[in-house]
């Protein structure tokens, strides 16, 4: 395709939602985690859930990295089934339900199947073998397809996890005509972090709302809790597709940046729950701060380059949120854009910029290109100084925020960055003394040092463990 460069990155404006995002180079061997990888360590925390890999021996090898017991504190059962040389040709269909059955009368009461590579290939339905097994057995299916070679890296094995169970619970879910209109029943998917989360938590409570806070300890045994509230409000962004099949009202608080964006989520929030909005509004004076922070940040960001390389699955609104501010987006790190993306990806082009979409798997080519920018990253990234950098562990800590208070903090450290990066150009300058040497004068000083401090990145292989 003529659109892209010469490492073969697309621009944002030339992907849609049935375009494969590219990635930034030939995988690192032995490249990004799998589904299964991520269904396994999302899995491991949760009470009542035991899980069958179902693949090659390989899988069934590398799935003990994170499932290293085969059973779980409160009695999960986590297990292999490896497919002999028969099966790969033939199927395992027959196997796979006796196995099932097995782990049945063994007292598993909640079993996910994770489909990988080979069985996914020859085209097992593992729809088909649940369907069967339906009335025979007392435990609750569901599955998660784990293939690898479907998808750029690990995010489905969160997404799917949460999907399966959203699927479980809502065949146990009160009807919209049978949940009474007077109870305030909250489902907070997610943690409320910070100061802002443990104030709306106390502002909620003493109105007499009903919080059920969904963590992967409970999540199990508060099935029914979940299916009887009357809200979801989603924190946690790896939870949507839960909050999506529970099919109640929701507030993706988790998405909004701005200061307009996140009152118009507490002012639904609180019409919602038919809570009197005053004039003395929760968190106003917070409102207020963070509209004085956007006037300032408008000032000392603007026209600033930069990357996202962390949070996939926040990336494209907070980048939106930082365009509108007037950073220059330059690349975006994620896995796939998913069409109710669409909306982020709209507003990040209607800024005039059209950084490229990649899923990061290798640094080279993400080096050589960054030397061309005095860029600023958010999230790690070799090649660019580390002054210049906030790290994932910074970013990470900002997003498990909530609402003003998240905001906030991330301007501070942007403009903080953004302003110690003079002295990080003074800093670097013999080094760029010796790049001259080798490029024409009015390049070299754009030109950054290819000699970074190693980060460690996810990866797979022997470097499989807990995420």
């Amino acid at each position: 395709m003529k659109d892209r460069n010469k490492h073969g990155w697309l621009p944002l404006s030339k992907i849609n939602a049935r375009t494969v995002v590219p990635f930034s180079g030939i995988p690192e061997d032995p490249g990004r985690h799998c589904p299964m990888h991520t269904a396994l360590s999302l899995t491991r925390n949760m009470s009542g859930v035991s899980t069958l890999v179902i693949g090659s021996a390989e899988c069934g090898y590398y799935s003990r990295y994170v499932m290293t017991e085969q059973r779980g504190r409160n009695g999960e059962l986590h297990y292999v089934y490896e497919l002999d040389a028969g099966e790969v040709v033939f199927g395992c269909r027959k196997g796979l339900l006796e196995a099932l059955k097995e782990m049945d009368s063994e007292g598993a009461e909640i079993i996910m199947l994770i489909l990988t590579c080979v069985p996914a290939l020859i085209g097992e339905d593992m729809e088909a073998v649940i369907k069967e097994l339906e009335g025979k057995i007392s435990a609750k299916l569901f599955f998660v397809d784990g293939a690898h070679f479907k998808y750029n890296g690990y995010y489905p094995g969160f997404l799917d996890t949460y999907s399966g169970l959203g699927l479980l619970y809502k065949d146990t879910a009160l009807k919209a005509d049978e949940i009474k209109n007077s109870e305030r029943n909250v489902n907070i998917l997610g943690a409320l972090m910070g100061k802002e989360g443990a104030a709306l938590k106390n502002y909620l409570q003493e109105d007499g709302c009903n919080l059920l806070e969904v963590n992967l300890k409970t999540i199990v045994k508060a099935a029914e809790k979940i299916c009887n509230g009357t809200l979801n409000v989603l924190l946690d962004a790896n939870q949507s597709l839960l909050s999506e099949k529970l099919n109640k009202p929701e507030i993706p608080f988790c998405k909004s940046f701005g200061a307009k964006a996140v009152r118009a989520d507490y002012q639904k929030l609180f019409k919602q729950l038919d809570m009197e909005n005053t004039e003395q509004e929760f968190l106003y004076a917070s409102y207020l701060e963070l509209k004085e922070k956007e006037v300032q940040a408008k000032e000392i960001l603007k026209g600033i380059p930069f990357i996202m390389t962390s949070q996939e699955l926040l990336a494209l609104p907070a980048a939106a949120y930082l365009s509108e501010l007037g950073m220059e987006l330059k690349l975006l790190s994620i896995e796939n854009l998913y069409e109710k993306d669409i909306p982020w990806k709209e507003d990040i082009l209607k800024h005039g910029k059209d950084p490229y979409l990649v899923t990061i798997t290798e640094n080279n080519n993400i080096g050589h290109w960054a030397r061309d920018y005095e860029l600023l990253s958010i999230g790690h990234c070799l090649h660019i100084p580390k002054a210049r950098v906030l790290m994932n562990s910074a970013v990470h800590r900002i997003f498990s925020l909530t609402g003003y208070e998240r905001s906030i903090m991330l301007l501070d450290q942007l403009m903080k960055l953004a302003e110690n990066m003079e002295e990080v150009q003074v800093f670097e300058q013999p080094i760029l003394e010796q790049l001259n040497t080798e490029q024409p004068a009015e390049q070299a000083v754009t030109e950054q040092p290819t000699e970074q401090p190693v980060i460690l990145q996810l990866k797979g292989g022997d470097s499989h463990g807990s995420i």
